[in-house]
Formats: C-alpha cells, sequence, structure tokens
C-alpha cells in the first residue's frame, strides 16, 4: 500500500469514530458539542492535500502539471498563459466551474459558471483586449474536475497566476500560498532565479514558512548531455543561499513526460525523465509531514469532545435523579448566579474590546511609521541598485531600447526592494507585535475567563446535586476551553486547520494572521506599476545633452523620486485598508470569546431542558434515559482508547 493509502485508512478510521461518537451526542443531545463535531467531520471529509505550483511565464509550469496527472488538463502556450488560479480537483465526471472575483465590476458574472472543460481555455488564459493589452478577466478561480488516480488520493493541484502578473491577480496568488500543503516552484534549468523569483523567495516562500518548498528545473533536456552535471550544479549552488536541501531540487523534462504519460510508453512513460523521484518526494512529504497534522488535529478536537460529553452525561443523570419539581426549584435558584455570569461575560468583552481597540490605534501608527519611513528611504536604495543593464557605449540605434531595458530594471529592483521591505517589517514587527499583544490579552483575562467557567460548572453542579466533595477541583484550561467552543463556530473549516491543536489564543493568532500578511505584502504588491516619466531624460540622451553616467544617475533618481511620492500618495490608503483587514481579524478574536461564553451558558440551559422533558414524560422515561447515558458513558471510554490508539499508530 502507497503512502496515499495508508493516510487513507487513518481518515476512514476518523470518520468511523466520528460516526460512532454522533449517537452519544444526540443521546446527550447538547448542541454545542453537536456542532462541534459537525465541524471536525466536516474538516475530515473535504480536507485535501493542497499542492500549490508557482512560477513566471515560459516556464513550463502547466505542461509539468499536466505530466504530473497524466492528461492535458490545463490549457498550455508559447504565451503567457494562466490569468487566474486553477484548482485541479477529483470529479467522477470531466467538468469546470468558473468563480467571479468579487470585486469585477457591475457587468460581471454574479455567480460561479459552470462549462464544459474543453472551453476552459476560453476563460483561464490571457486574452488580447481591444487596446492590445492583457483582456481584464471576471474570474479568479476555476475548479476543475477530473477523474485522475493523484486527485483521488485526496491531492488538489493549485494552478497560479504566473510571477510578476497583474497586482491584483499577485495579491490571488498570495492568499493561497497560506493554505498549501506544499509549495512547488517550477524555474528553467537554462535561465535560473530571475529577479522576480529571487523576489519571491526573499519575500513570500520563506515568510510563509515553506522551508520545505520543492524547486522543479524543466527543460533539462535543452542542455547538451556532456554539460548536465555541470550546469545541474551550478544551479544547485545558485540556489542554495534560498534553500540548501538538496532533497527537494529536481530537474525534469516535463514536454517528454507528458507525452510518455498520455501515450504509455514504457513503464508509466517518464522514467527517463526526473518525473519518479519528484512524485516519491512529494508523496512522502504529503503523507509524513502533512499527513500526520491532517490526523492528529481532528483526533485532539475529538479528545475534546469525548470528554465534554463524558462531563455533559455525568451532569444530566444527576438532574435526572432529582423530581421535576425540584429540578425547577433549583433552576429558578441558579438565575441569580445566571445573570452574575452574563455580567462578567459583558464586562470580559468590554475589555476584549478595550484592548483590541488600542491594538487597532497602535497598528495605524506603526504602518503609517513603516511606510514614510521607506519613502525616505527609497532614494539611497535606488542609488545603491547593482545595473545590469548600462548605457556606456550606447549607440544610436540601441539607445531606445537600452534605456526602456534600465528603466524596466530599476522599476523591477525598486519595487522588489519595497516588498522585501514590507514582507520584513510584517514578519518582523507587525506580526510580533499582534501575537505579542494577543497574548497579553490572554493574559489580562486569563483568570476572569477561568473563574467564569467554574461559576458556571458550579451552578450545573447545583443543578446535578452533585454533593461538594464529589466535584472536581478548580477548572484547568478555562481559556482553552472557551476558545476550543468559539473556534468551532466562528471559524470551522479552514481556519480550524490554521489554529492547529493549540486552543489557546496561540491558537487564535495561527488562524486570524495570515489574513494580515497578505494585506501587507499586498500593499506592497499594489506598488508594481511605479510612474516612471523618462521622456524628458530619453530627449536629452538623443540630443547627447547628457554624459551616459549622468543619465544613469538622473535615471536612478527619477526612479526614486516617483516610487517615493507614490508611497507617500498612497500611505493614507495603505493604512486605511491594512487597519480595515486588522480591525477584521481582531474583531474574530472578540466573537471567539463571546460565542465560547455563550456557548457555555446555552449548554446550561439546554441541559435542563432535556432533563425536564424526560422527567415530565414519566418514571419509565427516565429510568430508559439513565440508561442510555450510561451506556453511552461505556462507549466514551471506548472511543478514548480507539483514539489513542490512532494517536500512537499515526506518530510511528
Amino acid at each position: 500500500m502507497n503512502g496515499y493509502g495508508i493516510f487513507e485508512e487513518h481518515r476512514q478510521s476518523l470518520l468511523a469514530l466520528i460516526g460512532r461518537l454522533r449517537p452519544v451526542l444526540e443521546a446527550v443531545n447538547v448542541e454545542a458539542n453537536t456542532e462541534r463535531l459537525r465541524v471536525i467531520q466536516e474538516r475530515v471529509e473535504s480536507d485535501t492535500f493542497k499542492v500549490m505550483f508557482v512560477g513566471e511565464f515560459k516556464r513550463g509550469k502547466s505542461t509539468v502539471i499536466n505530466a504530473l496527472l497524466g492528461a492535458e488538463v490545463l490549457p498550455t502556450d508559447i504565451l503567457p498563459c494562466t490569468a487566474i488560479v486553477n484548482e485541479v480537483k477529483w470529479g467522477a465526471e470531466r467538468r469546470a466551474r468558473l468563480h467571479p472575483m468579487p470585486t469585477a465590476g457591475k457587468d460581471a458574472p454574479d455567480r460561479p459558471l459552470d462549462i464544459p472543460v474543453e472551453k476552459l481555455a476560453e476563460h483561464v488564459t490571457i486574452q488580447d483586449g481591444d487596446d492590445g493589452g492583457p483582456r481584464p478577466n471576471p474570474y479568479e478561480r476555476a475548479e476543475v474536475f477530473w477523474p485522475l488516480p493523484l486527485c483521488e488520493n485526496h491531492v488538489e493541484i493549485i494552478d497560479s497566476p504566473g510571477l510578476n502578473e497583474a497586482p491584483e491577480r499577485e495579491r490571488l496568488t498570495l492568499g493561497y500560498l497560506d493554505r498549501a500543503d506544499a509549495l512547488v516552484m517550477v524555474l528553467l534549468t537554462t535561465a535560473p532565479l530571475s529577479l522576480s523569483e529571487q523576489t519571491f523567495l526573499d519575500v513570500h516562500v520563506a515568510a510563509r514558512g515553506h522551508e520545505d518548498a520543492f524547486f522543479l528545473f524543466t527543460r533539462i533536456d535543452d542542455v547538451p548531455p556532456n554539460r548536465r552535471d555541470a550546469v545541474v550544479e551550478s544551479v544547485r549552488n545558485r540556489l542554495a543561499p534560498y534553500h540548501p536541501r538538496d532533497d527537494r531540487v529536481f530537474f525534469v523534462n516535463a514536454r517528454d513526460a507528458l507525452e510518455g504519460r498520455v501515450r504509455g510508453s514504457g513503464a508509466d512513460g517518464r522514467g527517463a525523465t526526473g518525473f519518479p523521484p519528484f512524485e516519491q518526494a512529494l508523496e512522502r512529504f504529503l503523507v509524513r509531514d502533512r499527513g500526520r497534522a491532517k490526523v492528529l488535529v481532528p483526533v485532539l478536537r475529538l479528545q475534546n469532545v469525548v470528554t465534554a460529553a463524558r462531563r455533559d452525561i455525568e451532569l444530566q443523570q444527576g438532574m435526572l435523579r432529582r423530581t421535576s419539581a425540584g429540578l425547577r426549584r433549583e433552576y429558578e435558584l441558579q438565575q441569580v448566579p445566571l445573570r452574575q455570569v452574563a455580567q462578567r461575560r459583558d464586562a470580559i468583552l468590554g475589555r476584549v474590546d478595550s484592548h483590541l481597540r488600542d491594538v487597532l490605534d497602535e497598528v495605524g501608527a506603526m504602518a503609517r511609521r513603516f511606510y514614510r519611513g521607506t519613502a525616505d528611504a527609497v532614494e539611497e536604495w535606488a542609488r545603491e541598485l547593482p545595473l545590469e543593464n548600462r548605457l556606456k557605449g550606447l549607440n544610436p540605434f540601441t539607445r531606445t531600447a537600452r534605456v526602456e531595458a534600465l528603466e524596466e530594471e530599476l522599476s523591477a529592483k525598486l519595487k522588489a526592494r519595497v516588498q522585501e521591505a514590507s514582507a520584513a517589517w510584517q514578519r518582523d514587527e507587525l506580526q510580533v507585535f499582534l501575537e505579542e499583544r494577543v497574548l497579553a490579552l490572554e493574559a489580562q483575562i486569563e483568570t476572569d475567563l477561568t473563574e467564569l467557567v467554574e461559576r458556571v460548572d458550579g451552578i450545573r453542579y447545583e443543578l446535578a446535586a452533585v454533593p461538594r466533595r464529589e466535584r472536581p477541583g478548580a477548572v484547568a484550561g478555562g481559556v482553552e476551553r472557551v476558545v476550543a467552543a468559539g473556534l468551532g463556530t466562528v471559524l470551522g473549516g479552514p481556519g480550524m486547520g490554521l489554529a492547529g491543536a493549540n486552543f489557546g489564543f496561540k491558537g487564535v493568532t495561527r488562524a486570524v494572521l495570515p489574513t494580515v500578511a497578505v494585506a501587507v505584502v499586498g500593499a506592497a504588491v499594489g506598488l508594481a506599476a511605479l510612474p516612471f516619466s523618462l521622456a524628458v531624460l530619453a530627449a536629452n540622451l538623443v540630443s547627447g545633452s547628457l554624459a551616459t553616467s549622468r543619465l544613469e544617475q538622473e535615471l536612478k533618481e527619477k526612479a526614486a523620486q516617483d516610487c517615493a511620492d507614490a508611497l507617500r500618495d498612497r500611505t493614507d490608503r495603505i493604512v486605511t485598508e491594512l487597519s480595515a483587514t486588522v480591525r477584521e481579524q481582531l474583531d474574530k478574536v472578540r466573537e471567539i470569546v463571546a460565542e465560547g461564553i455563550e456557548g457555555e451558558l446555552r449548554s446550561v440551559r439546554q441541559e435542563v431542558e432535556n432533563a425536564l422533558e424526560r422527567l415530565e414524560s414519566g418514571e419509565a422515561e427516565r429510568e430508559a434515559t439513565l440508561a442510555e447515558l450510561s451506556r453511552q458513558g461505556s462507549v466514551l471510554n471506548d472511543l478514548d482508547e480507539i483514539l489513542a490508539e490512532l494517536v500512537a499508530a499515526v506518530a510511528i
């Protein structure tokens, strides 16, 4: 059995455990636990290994993906091809679905469009507009469903637009980086590591923790056999500062691999193409590194649900041993403590609101200082830029092209420098600040949350008539209990995966901060189109009124001034947009706390209502319910053992 098969066994074991736990929760009938189980099941059923491919155009990215899939799924062309994100997924029938851009305009489609796969190229490739430039594409992504063996193993292939595309497309690509299980960067063997590729590695790959990224160098077949060893060594040396792991670097012949797979020549048609070692390494990484987390995180969440269900069973058994009148009387007495808990909840949320307002104000001030400081630094950066395109020795027939090449180089290098500075600021200052402030909030309200949970449990024990000597001691992990309940309701789905197994505020930061990172780097991406105005300087060149060395300096100064002016002009807008993103994510922190507390109060009400319904249905119903709860308690004990065994099996 291959690695994907082992992962599927674990996934099916998880789903079987969820299936056994569901009747237990239905018998206990506490909505909070049932909802948490639903979220876990949805996550396990829908989770896939997301393998994201990135690269500049004409690197053979789509051909590589088609070779990996063993079919010509994605369109390829000699021109820049992929205009939107393509998500290739398992489907019993071939079909495609296009999703519109949220900001595509009033004339854009307002709902997904299902199309035949034969029409895919018309919608996902870059098309020429009436003005000769690229026509805006109203779609942000396409889901491509195909009966492919690789995708049947819960592998989803993400084909992103080329690097250095339009800013809105580049921001879309960056958003996917945080969700990818594996990143595969496609480069050209004969022209490795362009400036934009180096910037992508410096700014985006390292910052997002993709330390195990795969590097596929295509067109190794273009290198003469007697030169290949030397070229491979040279490429590896050049890549080493960015990625020192040789076991993640592969040289492939994608065209022959695709042709061989489609025709079925040889064992798989690709033995000499370099693909099998890459596929094996990718499978090992997905199953061993990512697959374990995809199993262990749901297991830990299930263990928490089992613990909560066991507590609820014990409390409901206690309530059912009372009379209906006695339980109603006790519930009435507990209304005062419940109102006090609600007041304490409001006080806690007030402190959360005040803390988050202060954080937001500080973020705005930090961002303003950074972007203004960056604008001031641009001129120095420009002076220090090493230039590959030089104007010395111009001849009259090539000078215009040389000036344009220099202009393009200055634009690209200044853009890269701003992106690098933005990424470093986000990683080293903003993210650290936000993590510290969110964890500081946890420290501020930890005691209050723990006391609140203890009060709620005390109310439960009074309702269940549990003698004080038989009650557990102080509650451990009140914050974790509240956050675990709130995370599932507020985030669910992908957010739960980002939070990992940590149920405290550290898990919250993992879930909400990636969006902030995308916003910061996205602001720098938006500065790609710097407003250069070099017509006067070019005229001076033609007239010979400026020496070439002086002209180069003039071009640098002009580029720096335009870049600095653009930053200063856009600072207020950038800060406003960034603050809005941070506010949206911090609001989720507040919502998680609020929902977690409210879930505790809802559970008390529901437990009492369940018990009263059984008590008022007669003695036979009461006895039957007590017996059923005892039986379900035994099931929980069995599930605890099975979950522990699954943890041990996955950890091997």
